[in-house]
């Protein structure tokens, strides 16, 4: 079955930079993983993501009231949530 793209939403996460010091961004620094996202591999933000979450300053509940939002927006989820 291929799922059309009404069923996809393109989510953007932004992180804290010591958030991402993590158990897998440590071992990308120090050379145990290659070809790592922002460490040895390029990163390139999404130009048209549907949703776009600054997570420094919001709440959990902020961020998933804006998921639920564009999700309600392109008739993913319906109603109230």
């Amino acid at each position: 079955m291929v799922v059309g793209a009404q069923c996809f939403t393109h989510k953007f996460y932004r992180v804290r930079a010591t958030i991402r010091k993590y158990r897998l961004y440590a071992k990308a620094k120090a050379g145990q993983l290659k070809n790592f996202t922002g460490v040895d591999a390029p990163y390139e933000a999404p130009e048209k993501a549907d949703v776009h979450l600054h997570t420094l300053g919001l709440s959990p509940e902020q961020l998933a009231e804006a998921v639920l939002s564009a999700l309600t927006d392109r008739k993913i989820v319906a109603g109230e949530y």
